[in-house]
Protein backbone atom coordinates (compact mmCIF):
# COMPACT_ATOMS: atom_id res chain seq x y z
CA UNK A 1 0.00 0.00 0.00
CA UNK A 2 1.64 3.23 -1.26
CA UNK A 3 1.55 5.49 2.39
CA UNK A 4 0.27 8.79 0.07
CA UNK A 5 -3.33 6.64 0.00
CA UNK A 6 -3.48 6.58 3.99
CA UNK A 7 -5.46 10.16 3.60
CA UNK A 8 -7.90 9.56 1.25
CA UNK A 9 -8.77 5.61 3.00
CA UNK A 10 -9.36 7.28 6.09
CA UNK A 11 -11.93 9.83 4.38
CA UNK A 12 -13.09 7.07 2.78
CA UNK A 13 -13.64 5.01 5.47
CA UNK A 14 -14.79 8.02 7.68
CA UNK A 15 -17.42 9.14 4.90
CA UNK A 16 -18.52 5.47 5.39
CA UNK A 17 -18.88 5.29 8.72
CA UNK A 18 -21.33 8.55 8.81
CA UNK A 19 -23.33 6.38 5.67
CA UNK A 20 -23.65 3.75 8.47
CA UNK A 21 -24.79 5.33 10.88
CA UNK A 22 -27.26 7.46 9.25
CA UNK A 23 -28.71 4.54 7.77
CA UNK A 24 -28.93 2.55 11.29
CA UNK A 25 -30.25 5.65 12.91
CA UNK A 26 -33.44 5.68 10.86
CA UNK A 27 -34.18 2.32 10.49
CA UNK A 28 -32.97 2.18 6.82
CA UNK A 29 -30.96 -1.16 7.27
CA UNK A 30 -32.67 -3.51 9.09
CA UNK A 31 -29.64 -5.84 7.99
CA UNK A 32 -27.39 -4.41 9.70
CA UNK A 33 -28.95 -6.48 12.56
CA UNK A 34 -26.59 -9.02 11.89
CA UNK A 35 -23.73 -7.74 11.07
CA UNK A 36 -20.47 -8.83 13.76
CA UNK A 37 -18.03 -6.24 12.85
CA UNK A 38 -16.02 -5.10 15.78
CA UNK A 39 -16.07 -1.09 14.74
CA UNK A 40 -19.75 -1.46 13.56
CA UNK A 41 -21.36 -3.17 17.05
CA UNK A 42 -19.59 -0.22 18.59
CA UNK A 43 -22.41 2.20 16.24
CA UNK A 44 -24.86 0.45 17.75
CA UNK A 45 -23.86 1.69 21.65
CA UNK A 46 -25.33 4.32 23.81
CA UNK A 47 -22.75 6.21 25.87
CA UNK A 48 -23.50 3.82 28.88
CA UNK A 49 -22.90 0.93 26.84
CA UNK A 50 -26.05 -0.56 26.08
CA UNK A 51 -27.36 -1.97 22.50
CA UNK A 52 -30.05 0.95 20.36
CA UNK A 53 -30.97 -2.02 18.44
CA UNK A 54 -32.81 -3.22 21.61
CA UNK A 55 -34.79 0.03 22.51
CA UNK A 56 -38.31 0.80 21.36
CA UNK A 57 -39.55 3.47 19.35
Amino acid sequence: MDIRSLPQLARNTGRFREVVTTLAKYGLAPWMGSVRIDWMERLFRDSEGQDIRDLSL
